[in-house]
């Protein structure tokens, strides 16, 4: 049987960090990719005004952004 080393949890509890900051920035970009499509097919669809879609998709950024950097847990 293993006992775990002082130098082992460290490595464990590291690899878990950088599994979660993975995590948030592929949230973050599948977020992004969503905004950025919303904002371009603004003038392609006629269900908003492009004003509004254009808003829509900026604030999908923005909640992107606000993902990866960790504000908001998604």
């Amino acid at each position: 049987m293993l006992v775990p080393t002082p130098a082992l949890l460290v490595t464990q509890e590291a690899v878990k960090q950088r599994e979660m900051a993975m995590d948030r920035n592929l949230s973050g970009f599948l977020i992004g990719c969503v905004g950025a499509a919303v904002t371009l097919l603004a003038y392609n669809q006629t269900i908003m005004s492009t004003t509004q879609c254009i808003t829509a998709g900026l604030l999908i950024l923005v909640f992107g952004l606000f993902v990866k950097e960790g504000f908001i847990s998604f």
